[in-house]
């Protein structure tokens, strides 16, 4: 029953440090990384073995673990219960009407303790990396611990057994006038079951349990998330294109004024530029298609396609026309439409 105390106490002390976490020391970075099978079966049994005796994780099932690597045989033979089955959610073993009339609420759910904890410091797994790698020995608290993230933290340290029990050294520094204490490093008192090394490590393998266990399907959302990006930049290009060759090919574009324009003019007039001031008058479009020498050479037959800005000014259009070509041959008419494309 004193086990399950402390435990509760530093469950729920977890739940709550993160509201004095915004400031203070820096968060360690975690190493997380949900691909790693490994990593996540062994934080799956440190979470089983330290944290399911006062905490729920209600919405996480037992088979779903069957994503990181577990068969059901290692499930039941490992992580579950004896009355648990696997398609059961991962329950805590304490009663919680229990733990209400004993800590005046029950513990808090852990199934996405790892999203909810992100501050300006870091993410939900860098807070519970650093503050699970920071109890110290501190005789004046109730519990007999203390935490550097999380000062005065109500909460003993539930894997002292792990790391061991250590001394925070502190300097006493005087800054604007005050006295404070600045953190100087580690004491070791008693060795735990694991080096240091080795216990960052079982920390670590918590903390990327506990991230996969907030979003299993994350590294999937993630994968289509990459296709879906590429798949909507292929998208963009071939919608670029197509609209490109609309525009440069005028296909789909409205010719309700749209007419097919043949002039004749003698050999002397330069026709490049000759029409220039006509159409910027009388048109919006204007472009030159084909060019034709006539009567040996002495004439040349323009072809254009023109969009009349206004289709009520034709006539004064054509007679301009008339005027600058020397009153020879124009000819004015709907756009010719090529057989292929009927």
């Amino acid at each position: 029953m004193k086990k399950v105390l402390f435990s509760l106490i530093a469950a729920l002390g977890i739940a709550t440090g993160a509201h004095a976490a915004g400031g203070g020391m820096a968060w360690d970075k975690a190493p997380v990384n949900t691909t790693d099978k490994a990593s996540l079966q062994n934080g799956a049994k440190l979470f089983v073995n330290y944290c399911l005796s006062c905490h729920s994780a209600a919405f996480m099932r037992y088979n779903r673990l069957k994503d990181i690597g577990l068969t059901d045989q290692e499930i039941k033979d490992n992580l579950l219960f004896t009355t648990d089955k696997i398609g059961e959610t991962m329950k805590a073993a304490i009663d919680p009407k229990q733990a209400s009339e004993w800590f005046g609420a029950n513990p808090p759910d852990l199934t996405v303790i790892a999203r909810s904890r992100a501050g300006h410091n870091g993410t939900g797994a860098d807070y519970l990396y650093t503050f699970l790698r920071t109890f110290y020995r501190d005789e004046t608290k109730a519990t007999g611990w203390n935490n550097l993230v999380f000062p005065s933290v109500g909460m003993p340290h539930a894997l002292w057994q792990l790391q061991g029990e250590r001394r925070a050294i502190f300097e006493e520094v005087e800054s604007h006038g005050q006295k404070e204490h600045v953190f100087k490093g580690w004491e070791q008192l008693t060795p735990g079951a694991m080096t240091q090394q080795q216990y960052d490590q079982a920390v670590g393998d918590l903390v990327n349990y506990l991230q996969w266990m907030g979003e299993p399907a994350q590294d999937k959302r993630k994968s289509l998330g990459v296709w879906v990006l590429l798949y909507l930049a292929l998208f963009t290009v071939i919608a670029c294109a197509v609209l490109y060759l609309l525009v440069f090919f005028h296909i789909g574009a409205d010719r309700s004024g749209e007419k097919e324009l043949s002039i004749t003019i003698p050999e002397s007039l330069d026709y490049t530029e000759v029409f220039d001031d006509i159409f910027k008058e009388y048109t919006t479009h204007a472009e030159l298609t084909e060019v034709k020498t006539a009567s040996l050479g002495s004439l040349y037959k323009l072809h254009y396609r023109v969009h009349l800005a206004d289709d009520r000014n034709e006539k004064e259009f054509l007679d301009a026309l008339r005027c600058r070509n020397g009153n020879l041959e124009v000819r004015c008419g709907q756009p010719h439409t090529p057989v292929e494309q009927l």
